[in-house]
């Protein structure tokens, strides 16, 4: 991603929390530039496209961003399976990211269907393949069953979903590092007891 400036960057983080908060539909510009304490001008000088273009920038930071911080997060942990996941775990549950499953349910759904496949696209690159690329190499390891990584990457993603939406609501008696923890261990060993 090109270098952008830190004025620019401010109007997408800002504009990232308020499309995360209220939505897509729901932000006008002139939100966003009251928040940044500017006039719409200075927005639509960044984004002269309108508020369409400033969502699909907002994507595009957020994903490569994210795609950056997950792929060292991977490649910083030990080469088994048990220290990559806790690493991705850690790194999501412990990050403010953009929650990418309510911008497809709610935003993207109101636009084409097109950009609902560019946003899909977008997502699986980002967020999903570097998770896809750690089953996968534990597949061939033998470290794991031959499971579906795609299948694998989406349930592991909407698993620290839950331990960031429970941490945050404090719906649990459980540290976050519990929750990790446990959940991994899921992730690794299932729920069976060996001998049923």
């Amino acid at each position: 991603m090109p270098e952008i400036s830190s004025a620019k960057e401010r109007v997408l983080l800002i504009a990232s929390d308020l499309f995360m908060e209220f939505g897509f539909k729901a932000v006008s510009m002139r939100q966003i530039a009251q928040k940044l304490e500017v006039e719409p001008s200075a927005i639509y000088y960044h984004f002269p496209q309108g508020k369409s273009a400033l969502f699909d920038a907002v994507i595009d930071y957020n994903m490569s961003h994210q795609k950056e911080n997950l792929t060292q997060v991977i490649s910083e942990a030990n080469g088994e399976i048990s220290e990559k996941l806790d690493a991705v775990a850690n790194w999501f549950v412990n990050q403010h990211s953009i929650d990418m499953m309510r911008i497809l349910r709610m935003d993207v759904q109101q636009m084409s269907e097109d950009y609902e496949d560019q946003i899909v696209e977008k997502i699986t690159e980002s967020l999903m393949q570097p998770i896809i690329n750690v089953f996968e190499t534990a597949i061939n390891k033998q470290q794991i069953r031959s499971i579906d990584p795609l299948v694998l990457a989406g349930t592991f993603i909407a698993s620290m979903n839950w331990i960031g939406f429970v941490v945050t609501a404090r719906r649990m008696n459980k540290s976050k590092t519990d929750l990790i923890e446990e959940t991994v261990s899921i992730f690794l060993h299932g729920i069976l007891i060996k001998e049923y």
